[in-house]
């Protein structure tokens, strides 16, 4: 079944309803080139294929009497079917979740969800009725200007999409982003003016601090990384694999490391960053050392 819906200030849509509730509802919006797919917390591994490149999502919890409801927002940089099948057992409140994707020969990639995800987690922290389940704003701001604003133009179909499920998005809170902004130095007339004081420099935490004392054994020991696992190397010029052995090390050549970048130092020649190189034969898909140690502390509290 398929319909669309138009109006002097909508966005029009192309909705195809399935005769089973198993099957997602799809949803194609053209002017943007998305396309969302509105699957149940008990159908969602029914996604197909097409699911498995980068996208963002939106977790819902049934929604309460007066109209308000949980919500979790999500990027998948190696693919939002894999990562809704792990939310099936890390996050047990959901009851149906909004799958965000580009209808483009080559999708969105991963710097570009992750900025998604925090344009959308604004979103949802200004709506009156949604309860952000985010314990922080994720972000990621080294997009340049031009694709912010192609993004920009994603995020009003992405609401209209929440509200044909029953989300109200209105917002009735200052905008976090203005939250920030200090009020201007009053004016006092007849005295002489006072310079506003210096801006204090937020505090800014590199990469290395964020993954400070994560190591594999971490994963091991969180559950995300499992001993018996197939690991290859990343780069096609630089060959290699082995198996995750007890506690996390990673078992190549009949040498074990308890630090993935030594170990690609010896593959490469060179000084080399193992977390991305290496890659992790999942039962959910291919992954990098990098995307479980962002789904550790994405899974931090």
């Amino acid at each position: 079944m398929s319909g669309a819906g138009n109006g002097s200030s909508g966005v029009p849509f192309t909705v195809l309803v399935p005769q089973s509730v198993a099957e997602p509802i799809t949803i194609y919006e053209p002017h943007a080139a998305l396309i969302f797919a509105i699957v149940e917390r008990d159908h969602a591994l029914t996604l197909g294929p097409e699911w498995e490149g980068p996208g963002a999502y939106i977790l819902l919890d049934p929604p309460a009497t007066d109209g308000s409801y949980g919500c979790y927002v999500g990027k998948a940089t190696t693919g939002v079917r894999v990562r809704l099948s792990e939310h099936l057992r890390s996050k047990p409140y959901w009851r149906r979740a909004l799958a965000i994707r580009r209808d483009t020969t080559h999708g969105f990639n991963s710097a570009q969800v992750a900025w998604l995800e925090g344009r959308l987690h604004d979103l949802l922290a200004e709506a009156t009725k949604a309860r952000l389940h985010n314990g922080n704003r994720p972000s990621d701001e080294t997009l340049p200007a031009y694709e912010r604003a192609m993004l920009e133009g994603a995020v009003l179909p992405i609401e209209r999409a929440l509200r044909v499920m029953g989300c109200d998005t209105t917002s009735g809170r200052r905008p976090l982003r203005a939250q920030a902004e200090k009020p201007q130095q009053a004016v006092v007339p007849h005295s002489i003016p006072v310079p506003p004081p210096a801006p204090q420099r937020p505090i800014q935490r590199g990469r290395s601090d964020r993954y400070n004392g994560i190591t594999l054994r971490t994963l091991a020991d969180a559950g995300l990384l499992h001993q018996g696992w197939r690991i290859r190397s990343k780069v096609q010029k630089w060959p290699a694999e082995g198996v995750v052995g007890e506690n996390g090390v990673l078992q190549v050549n009949g040498q074990s490391w308890a630090n993935p970048s030594p170990l690609a130092n010896t593959i490469t020649g060179s000084s080399t960053n193992g977390w991305i190189f290496w890659i992790v034969e999942t039962p959910g898909g291919d992954v990098t050392l990098s995307d479980l140690r962002d789904r550790f502390l994405e899974s931090k509290p």
